[in-house]
């Protein structure tokens, strides 16, 4: 009887334990949508002001990593917004800044402001093809491999030139047009 009743009752803790971590990830899951879902893409908010805020980073959709986790009409207008070649879908990948952004100046020495960047695009690729757009992911990571291809492998790909770990912050700072954002700081620095 023992020998019996024991892995029994181990098993009914760790059932117990299970249903509890996917309670929790079920409540982090409507908490981040009631929050941070603004009904069109998900938002941040400023620390100090908590001023909901919306900027051309990809960052507002890495969430599509959770993919199917989401109601469909969410990850189906995070995933609308993406395709698009003037905004996210460079020739090399998502593009870490809206390419129509004034902030968007793609060089190794920022890391948020244009280049593709690997770990968002394994993120939003893992989402899409755990979820109904597994065409959506297909389509990027293709995208994406074909950029590394092209650009010699680089962890960055600028779309313009390699920016390998030698760190060459002259030609990383370098960019391949005046951005808009550099531009304007340089004149207040006159």
């Amino acid at each position: 009887y023992l020998d019996k009743a024991i892995p029994a009752d181990i098993a009914a803790q760790l059932q117990a334990e299970i249903d509890a971590w996917y309670r929790k990830s079920k409540d982090l899951l409507a908490r981040l949508i009631e929050k941070l879902w603004d009904g069109e893409h998900f938002i941040g908010f400023d620390p100090w002001s908590g001023e909901k805020l919306f900027s051309g980073s990809i960052v507002h959709y890495m969430p599509c990593i959770l993919g199917d986790r989401f109601p469909a009409e969410i990850l189906d207008k995070m995933v609308a917004a993406l395709p698009n070649p003037e905004t996210f879908n460079s020739p090399y990948g998502l593009a870490s800044e809206d390419m129509g952004s004034d902030w968007f100046c793609p060089s190794g020495a920022s890391i948020g402001r244009g280049v593709v960047v690997p770990p968002a695009m394994l993120y939003i690729c893992t989402g899409l093809w755990d979820s109904h757009q597994k065409e959506a992911a297909r389509t990027f990571a293709q995208t994406y491999c074909e950029g590394l291809i092209k650009s010699g492998f680089p962890f960055l790909i600028t779309g313009t030139r390699r920016i390998t770990d030698d760190h060459d912050t002259a030609a990383a700072r370098t960019a391949s047009r005046p951005c808009a954002a550099t531009t304007a700081a340089q004149g207040v620095r006159q």
